[in-house]
């Protein structure tokens, strides 16, 4: 189990709720909205040949339509009967002490707003999914991340994954409900969707692990988090549902 305290952007009403899975706590505000200029970054292949045009970006209210249903998640993810459960607008805003070793905060918590605090967020969109039989045997915490510009999401992929790295290897204690240690795994990149597993080595008890998914499409940066009890599949299960959400960005 884990704490969510969730701050709506713009919001000053604070709810705290439990949910499974090896995520966060929100007790304040999500990062001010960007300013009205948009930035660029264009890469060419030479001095006469130009960058594509960018295709149209994501606008906020195609947000929310990008979340997955519950079928196609189980579906994605190889596990019958999901449902969903806590959905949200905002960012984690954890405690301070959340993890033992706070730098690596974005290995272990998707969304999270501490590695996102120089980020120029835009609007957030969070959905959960569990077994409808709650019997806790699986969770996907899954979120987009809107941007002004594709160089912003692409940024905050890239600072993600460079964290993730330093982090590999290190055991990092969460508070989580119960609390539980985690070993931070090497992080992997297939055609630019990363993933990262994180295997419980304590409490003892049976396997489990939690995979971390990251990609940035157009102005959207899909993060999430898929734990379960068969570590082997972990991270391609945290691939697929990156790829599921990803295959709803418009181009």
């Amino acid at each position: 189990m884990r704490l969510h305290t969730i701050v709506t952007v713009g919001a000053a009403v604070v709810i705290v709720i439990p949910s499974a899975g090896c995520g966060s706590d929100k007790t304040d505000s999500a990062p001010a909205t960007t300013s009205s200029t948009t930035s660029a970054a264009t890469t060419t292949s030479s001095p006469s040949t130009p960058a594509p045009p960018a295709g149209p970006l994501v606008q906020p209210d195609q947000l929310k339509g990008l979340m997955p249903d519950a079928a196609g998640v189980s579906t994605a993810v190889n596990v019958p009967n999901l449902g969903p459960s806590e959905s949200h607008d905002s960012l984690d805003l954890l405690p301070d002490d959340y993890a033992s070793d706070m730098t690596c905060v974005g290995a272990v918590a998707d969304a999270a707003i501490q590695p996102y605090s120089e980020s120029p967020v835009v609007l957030v969109r969070t959905q959960d999914f569990a077994p409808a039989d709650g019997s806790g045997s699986f969770s996907a915490i899954t979120s987009a991340i809107l941007y002004e510009t594709v160089q912003d999401a692409q940024d905050q992929v890239a600072a993600t994954v460079q964290g993730w790295q330093g982090c590999t290897g290190k055991s990092v204690q969460v508070k989580t409900v119960p609390p539980a240690t985690f070993t931070i795994g090497t992080a992997a990149d297939a055609a630019g969707v990363h993933t990262v597993v994180n295997n419980r080595s304590a409490p003892p008890g049976p396997p489990w692990a939690c995979g971390r998914g990251i990609t940035a499409r157009n102005n959207v940066v899909i993060d999430l988090t898929v734990c379960g009890g068969d570590p082997a599949a972990i991270g391609a299960d945290a691939a697929a549902l990156v790829n599921l959400i990803a295959g709803k960005v418009p181009a």
